[in-house]
């Protein structure tokens, strides 16, 4: 969780934490939340395509999300744990070498 005040809701609090283990972190951090990475994603690959109206805008977002391989999930997942990794080895710097 990255503090946003969407996500502090007493409401959407309530089902995060029904639903998920969930981690706090630190705001302005992209590189330590994956899910940043994958909305990149999906956000490059349906501008790409560029929808004119929203139908076709729904359309790509959902495909975007079905087609994404799992292959590019893992190695989001990997390059989290590493750059983690590195933060805790270098006590607190998420400053690459």
């Amino acid at each position: 969780m990255d503090n946003a005040t969407p996500h502090k809701s007493q409401e959407t609090t309530k089902w995060l934490t029904k639903h998920f283990q969930t981690l706090p972190l630190s705001p302005q951090s992209p590189d330590l939340n994956p899910i940043e990475t994958v909305f990149a994603y999906v956000k490059k690959r349906v501008q790409d395509q560029g929808p004119k109206n929203m139908k076709t805008l729904d359309y790509l977002i959902k495909n975007s999300w079905r087609t994404m391989s799992k292959d590019f999930i893992q190695k989001t997942i990997r390059h989290t744990s590493l750059i983690c990794e590195q933060i805790i080895n270098d006590h607190g710097s998420n400053e690459f070498k």
